[in-house]
């Protein structure tokens, strides 16, 4: 089997569709010149006016060691007061000057919306902030955490940030007046160009560690490397195949047959007809056989509701609980309008280098549709089985 099956486990940093938010309090916009967020009491620049930034860590004398592009966050004002806003924006300056790192420019943009702007209001009011900024996009998104619909314009251009460990959403607190929230999300743009600036934004406001991948100089390749591996496939942790001490060139070459453990998928019957389903499974037991690779028992089950998000996700409870012995490691099919339900508290998107793996299907009542999100359960047994099934149909992995 080739070696990228079993590494496909160490880069799945799975991540899920979020939602359920609001409004304003006290709107404005803040864009702030801050190169070194400590060399004065605080002064910064916006367009073209001297202001006093919201958050200023120290007066000392500080030469940054290092210095990250602009960095443009934009908080929805209907759960970020004023006070709130500058409290986020000094833990950051703390830890640029913790860091001895500097941003050439920070834009910290509260929303203008109404008091009580709904979500799906404030994903337009993004789309339009960035279009009036085109060289200087939003890159992350703080306070949101509504049920935004899946063409909207922050699910299309932003991701959460999910736990280390994939087992969720990262959760922030954040107050407007009396009102406090501990369960907001921290929404990210898709391939953000400043990821080095937003790992110290997170480090200062939830003391999030970016998990970095291991050094590639560390494993050990095959005598007989193939072509589909690659600099990126960095693996930081052994397969169930495997022991600690083993890499998994180790386990398994090209023509030895690989046995995988059981594995249930079930599919979204609303976006997956019955000729879909078929399709994607033969595409996925060819893939295995090419490969040389046994999955134990395999379950491809075909949902049965054309219902919403929601309808689907207690569709998935139901088929759990009657299949406890064998529950859905794998949903196929679904891509929005699970926030909060059975699917988001249990699955997450597969992602690949940080980047949501899409697919596409097929069925009588929505057409194709090439955008459709591959949900894997957060914790399963089944990382190796599942590796290879987004191989198998996962359509933008290269």
């Amino acid at each position: 089997m080739k070696k990228q099956l079993l590494v496909i486990s160490a880069l799945m940093l799975v991540g899920t569709l979020a939602s359920c938010g609001g409004g304003n309090h006290n709107p404005g916009a803040v864009s702030d010149s801050t190169v070194n967020p400590s060399t004065t009491s605080g002064e910064t620049t916006s367009e073209g006016t001297s202001t006093t930034s919201e958050g200023t860590s120290t007066t000392s004398e500080f030469t940054p060691e290092v210095t990250y592009p602009l960095l443009t966050v934009h908080l929805y004002q209907r759960y970020v007061d004023n006070d709130c806003s500058a409290s986020l924006k000094k833990k950051f300056e703390d830890e640029l000057v913790n860091q001895k790192a500097a941003v050439t420019k920070l834009n910290w943009v509260m929303g203008t919306g109404a008091q009580n702007e709904g979500v799906a209001d404030y994903s337009a009011d993004l789309g339009t902030y960035d279009a009036a900024h085109p060289a200087e996009t939003i890159d992350v998104v703080l306070g949101a955490k509504a049920n935004f619909a899946e063409d909207s314009y922050i699910v299309k251009n932003f991701a959460t940030l999910k736990k280390a460990d994939g087992s969720g959403n990262v959760t922030m607190s954040t107050t407007n007046g009396e009102t406090t929230k501990t369960d907001r999300y921290i929404w990210i743009r898709n391939n953000t160009a400043n990821l080095e600036a937003l790992k110290v934004l997170l480090k200062g406001i939830v003391d999030y560690d970016w998990p970095e991948p291991v050094d590639p100089t560390s494993e050990t390749t095959s005598e007989e490397p193939t072509s589909e591996t690659t600099s990126e496939e960095t693996p930081s942790e052994t397969t169930s195949e495997t022991t600690s001490e083993e890499t998994p060139s180790e386990t398994t070459s090209e023509s030895e047959p690989v046995v995988l453990p059981a594995l249930t998928v079930h599919l979204y019957a609303k976006f997956v007809n019955s000729t879909c389903s078929g399709e994607l499974k033969a595409k996925f037991t060819k893939y295995l056989t090419d490969n040389n690779i046994t999955i134990t028992s395999l379950a491809w089950e075909l949902g049965t509701t054309t219902g919403n998000g929601g309808k689907y996700a207690e569709e998935v409870e139901a088929y759990d609980k009657a299949h406890t012995d064998a529950t859905a490691d794998v949903l196929l099919g679904v891509k929005g309008g699970v926030d909060d339900t059975y699917i988001s508290t249990n699955f997450s998107i597969a992602q690949v280098n940080e980047k949501n793996v899409t697919m596409t299907t097929t069925s009588d009542g929505q057409g194709t549709k090439t955008d459709r999100y591959i949900f894997v359960r957060n914790g399963s047994a089944n990382t190796d089985a599942i590796g290879v099934l987004l191989l198998a149909l996962g359509e933008n992995l290269n």
